[in-house]
């Protein structure tokens, strides 16, 4: 579909393509096309109740802090299944157990918010109540391109200032006037002080004509600034409901079932060929040996088996391949000294735990001294590798994790938040860390990690992930580097099918 769109009185100018007659012109009414946008929007809820996909929160505290602007100083993470099930709106069956500061916890409880980790379940809508004639006004703004899809922007606000409802801006792609993006603002007026959630939710053309909520990124706010900032995240709409116990099944068959490993695919070629220049060059042969992508945000790696797992997170915030390798190479150490975690399941061992008891089931727990081995082993594997001369790099990354392990405890995982730190039995790993400058927030040509979501892209529908070729443009200040920082991304929207886009 191509359309050439003019505001004129009421009017809006529509090509529609047909594959028998070619191009013809469509002359529709405002009221028209936001009647069109409501239709395909109560189609789109309506479809959502039908789907159980998995939900990921990840929400950061921040602080003002000149001239980085705002900075993380403590996180809270949900990972659950969507249903909407009940008529009282999207909630969230958890998949790992909640972790709640009592921070977090002043926050959602105060009456006047009302919020809690199903409110941002909410956010994939802009109204789960439904954009309706009688309650929201549409003001046609203009046409513009989001990635490769034609769009047409409205302004949304209640008809009547009662405080509900949806207000903000819609992009609306002109082939069936699906919603793809919403960028709005939800008051909750304190005792004193307005806040309010800042949401900007994208969607994901999975299949012809269908577009589901994939990414949101959203701020609590006050008269002061940010409190606090989110990612939400769905993907696995192909799972079925939430199910409290499983059949016996490998790890990998478990995590792949539960919609928690990316299928095979391009990513996992590029660990492979930098697990393959390791073990050339420190003449290993370990056959079979693979690498696989865990969907999920917290910074984390283990093993299963000969295969070693990197979360899509980690891989995200990694600033250059020597990072990468020595993420790698730590993984590697542990399965050339035949270290199993303690209390995990083995490769071919079949796991019967429920879901949400999965990712505890096969969290790498390592002894003390198994560790210091595997960093010892680690340094020694990079120093004979084409990574040597990058090490400082990969020092400065190790540096960043170990000074913010104790603040973002549910970004940094145990397992890689203690081999990081000097607990007296790694000085190999103290050493590579030593060798790394300071860290320096304020300096422009230092990154020692990327902001969160920086590389990977998910497929919503199937869970295959792809690394994002973005342009290496200069920094202009220190508030753009946001090392492992929440911040807000923007999706480049394309059509499932090519012959759409005609």
């Amino acid at each position: 579909m191509r359309a050439i769109v003019s505001i004129s009185g009421l009017l809006i100018f529509v090509a529609l393509s047909s594959t028998t007659q070619g191009q013809s012109s469509t002359t529709m009414t405002i009221d028209a096309v936001a009647h069109r946008v409501m239709q395909a929007e109560a189609a789109l809820t309506a479809r959502m109740k039908a789907f159980q996909p998995i939900v990921e929160v990840y929400v950061q505290h921040v602080e003002s802090r000149e001239p980085l602007g705002s900075v993380p100083v403590s996180d809270e993470y949900f990972l659950g299944q969507f249903d909407w099930t009940g008529r009282e709106g999207p909630k969230m069956t958890p998949l790992v157990p909640e972790k709640k500061s009592g921070r977090m916890a002043d926050w959602f409880s105060r009456p006047e918010l009302q919020l809690n980790f199903d409110g941002f379940a909410a956010m994939t809508v802009p109204d789960w109540r439904l954009l309706n004639d009688q309650q929201h006004a549409f003001d046609f703004l203009r046409r513009e391109f989001l990635g490769d899809v034609r769009c047409l922007v409205f302004d949304v606000a209640p008809r009547v200032d009662s405080g509900n409802g949806f207000t903000g801006r819609i992009w609306v792609e002109d082939h069936d006037f699906n919603i793809v993006r919403f960028n709005g603002i939800t008051r909750s007026p304190g005792p004193s002080k307005a806040v309010w959630f800042s949401v900007d939710s994208w969607r994901a053309n999975v299949k012809p004509g269908l577009w589901l909520p994939s990414y949101v990124y959203s701020e609590l706010q006050s008269d002061e600034g940010p409190r606090i900032k989110s990612h939400v995240r769905l993907w696995g709409y192909y799972l079925k409901a939430y199910r409290s116990t499983q059949e016996a099944e490998s790890v990998l068959e478990r995590l792949s079932k539960t919609g928690l490993l990316a299928p095979p695919g391009e990513v996992d070629k590029v660990l492979s060929t930098v697990l393959t220049n390791l073990q050339i060059t420190n003449n290993l042969n370990i056959n079979p040996l693979s690498a696989r992508v865990l969907l999920t945000s917290p910074l984390e790696s283990f093993t299963v088996g000969r295969t070693i797992v990197l979360s899509r997170g980690l891989i995200d915030v990694l600033p250059d391949e020597a990072s990468l390798a020595t993420m790698l190479a730590h993984e590697l150490a542990h399965i050339v000294l035949g270290h199993r975690p303690i209390d995990s399941p083995a490769a071919a061992e079949p796991v019967t735990v429920p879901d949400d008891e999965l990712l505890a089931t096969v969290a790498p727990r390592y002894t003390l001294k198994e560790e210091g081995a595997a960093n010892e082993l680690m340094v020694e594997l990079l120093e004979s590798s084409p990574y040597k001369n990058k090490l400082t790099d990969a020092g400065l990354f190790l540096r960043a994790v170990s000074e913010n392990s104790k603040k973002l405890t549910n970004l940094i995982h145990s397992h890689i938040g203690d081999y990081t730190s000097n607990q007296g039995q790694m000085h190999r790993l103290t050493e590579l860390i030593q060798k790394s400058p300071a860290l320096s927030p304020g300096r422009l040509d230092q990154v020692a990690a990327l902001p969160m979501g920086a590389r990977v892209v998910v497929d919503p529908w199937t869970g295959r992930v792809e690394l994002m070729s973005a342009a290496n443009v200069p920094l202009a200040s220190a508030r753009e580097k946001a090392s492992m920082s929440v911040t807000p991304l923007v999706p480049y929207l394309r059509y499932v099918d090519a012959d759409v886009k005609q």
